[in-house]
């Protein structure tokens, strides 16, 4: 969204899937959204050093569901909790971000396209709507799955993209 706002007018088309800018649910008053996302950010943000498994099964357990870290195989948990370490830096870009929805509005594309799936979490949710409300004049689409659905389901997801670009 920052890329697209600097590169303003040769940007002509935006896809954004499972948009995630957790500040904008305080900013918009979603107290108990915006406490959940705290949770999970403070589980990351205070365990790299201490007790990284414990942050990355919390993690993966609300993004794909209760029990999904005890599903994995061994190979699979050390790898995922290798991929997740840059997650602890995202948090910070993620929350020093003030702009408003009237912002994100105004300096996106007026071709915007927010996709969505049918059974995301439900802080992500919650600034899908934000959007709809705010950001009327955007696209929305609606894939079946979950949060994950562009890594576990990416036919799914990238018809969907390649259709709001062309």
């Amino acid at each position: 969204m920052k890329a697209a706002v600097q590169f303003g007018e040769r940007i002509d088309k935006l896809v954004l899937v499972e948009l995630n800018p957790f500040y904008l649910l305080e900013l918009e008053g979603r107290a108990e959204d915006f406490a959940e996302v705290l949770i999970l950010k403070n589980h990351i943000k205070q365990s790299l050093n201490n007790d990284w498994e414990k942050a990355v099964s919390f993690f993966a357990d609300y993004w794909n569901g209760k029990g999904t870290w005890k599903s994995l195989p061994d190979a699979q948990k050390k790898i995922f909790s290798v991929i997740l370490k840059p997650n602890f830096f995202e948090w910070d870009a993620v929350f020093s971000e003030s702009s408003s929805l009237e912002f994100w509005r105004e300096n996106l594309p007026e071709n915007t396209t927010l996709i969505s799936a049918n059974k995301t979490v439900r802080t992500i949710g919650e600034l899908t709507e934000l959007f709809k409300i705010k950001c009327s004049n955007w696209n929305f689409e609606t894939y079946l799955g979950g949060h994950m659905a562009p890594i576990t389901h990416p036919g799914v997801v990238n018809s969907l993209i390649t259709r709001n670009l062309i």
